[in-house]
């Protein structure tokens, strides 16, 4: 009796065993042959382009400042609670934990807020959350009545509308960058880095013991921020 043939292997794909077969391409994703080369060229050309887009310019600084305002915070907030409020590591660490949850509720409820009212009316709310909460702080700040269980709250609802303008200034701005989503995001991160690196000290400013300089730069910012976002959409509606 004759031995058998053995049966012809069937050539491997990598993409089943990985679970991508027949998965449909991200359409924010351009195919192949739209994307541009990796050349400092097109880089440049495409950044000075953005950098006549008004719009662009005003929602990549409204990104910029407001994460300025947010590093203010996070730069002072362990010396305002351990120094000026007295309180331990261990208690800094909550209530900056308590922000950080915030910042993520803040990041997912701005997300379903604007399919309900647009990302305009979502970047506008938040903006106003964080300017209000920032300007609580300011307003007890000065007159000496802030304490730590005011600071917890305030503070979580300023992370919650930074997450929201973040995001907000960052779609608004890539949208206008469709034509060049990596020089965009290059424009944004370097922007931002240049603000945060300037803002950062102002915190400090008047020593560890006090947290006036930290929460009107938290409000200066958001105040910046919020300008340049109406600066964009009103360069948007041309």
């Amino acid at each position: 009796m004759g031995r058998l043939a053995p049966r012809p292997r069937r050539p491997r794909d990598h993409r089943h065993r990985h679970g991508h077969r027949d998965r449909p391409r991200d359409p924010r994703i351009p195919p192949l042959e739209r994307r541009h080369p990796a050349r400092i060229g097109p880089l440049l050309g495409n950044l000075a382009r953005l950098g006549r887009d008004g719009a662009f310019l005003g929602y990549a600084l409204s990104y910029a400042f407001t994460y300025g305002a947010f590093i203010i915070y996070i730069g002072s907030s362990s010396f305002i609670v351990q120094s000026a409020f007295g309180h331990s590591a261990l208690a800094y660490s909550a209530a900056f934990s308590a922000g950080s949850l915030c910042f993520v509720a803040g990041a997912l409820g701005g997300a379903l807020l604007a399919r309900r009212v647009g990302p305009t009316a979502t970047l506008r709310a938040a903006h106003l959350l964080a300017l209000a909460s920032a300007g609580a702080l300011v307003v007890l700040a000065v007159s000496g009545t802030l304490t730590f269980a005011a600071w917890i709250p305030l503070t979580c609802l300023f992370s919650a509308g930074i997450a929201g303008g973040m995001a907000g200034s960052t779609a608004r701005a890539l949208a206008r960058a469709g034509f060049a989503a990596g020089a965009g995001s290059a424009a944004l991160g370097l922007f931002q880095y240049i603000v945060g690196a300037i803002v950062t000290p102002i915190g400090g400013l008047w020593g560890d013991g006090t947290a006036i300089p930290t929460v009107v730069g938290m409000t200066v910012g958001i105040v910046v921020a919020a300008g340049a976002a109406a600066f964009g959409g009103s360069r948007t509606a041309r």
